[in-house]
């Protein structure tokens, strides 16, 4: 049986800034000073419906982008791959360690719900994660992920590039 592999999922330009910092860090948009922050992760091995991020429509309304439209909007989809003793707590531990508050839960729950995401795929970890702990980059090229190194070249490549723009 194939080892069970844990995504963090972004665009390609969130991409360019975790390479950077040569980690993924823990999520802090958005987190009260007195929540912990974490970095997520899931077992969904297609797309997390909660990394689709918000939009405004011609009209002005705001609107949830689809998977493609966050490919286009955000230069790309990129997944990292991690082992899952990298992000060990499931969604009900996340939450109560994390210290967010009961109504906080329940609105990215009630979220996460209505965009066809499941809770229960959810993992994460308080903890940066280094490149060093990532077992997988891969980029999607039409409608398939594939190995970054295949779509873009060596990730090494990718590092010197964002550091000399």
């Amino acid at each position: 049986m194939a080892e069970t592999r844990l995504w963090h999922y972004t665009t390609g330009e969130n991409f360019v800034q975790i390479v950077e910092d040569d980690a993924i860090k823990p999520a802090t948009e958005h987190v009260p000073k007195n929540e912990r922050p974490i970095v997520w992760f899931s077992l969904n091995q297609r797309w997390e419906q909660t990394a689709n991020k918000g939009r405004r429509t011609a009209d002005g309304r705001r609107v949830t982008a689809t998977m493609m439209e966050m490919c286009e909007l955000g230069g790309g989809l990129v997944r990292i791959g991690v082992a899952p003793e990298t992000a060990p707590y499931d969604w009900k531990t996340l939450r109560d360690l994390s210290g967010m508050s009961s109504a906080m839960a329940r609105g990215l729950y009630n979220a996460a719900i209505e965009q066809g995401a499941r809770p229960g795929e959810w993992r994460g970890t308080f903890e940066l994660v280094p490149q060093s702990q990532w077992t997988a980059v891969e980029v999607l090229r039409d409608n398939v992920w594939v190995p970054f190194e295949e779509a873009m070249g060596p990730l090494s490549d990718a590092t010197a590039a964002s550091q000399t723009d």
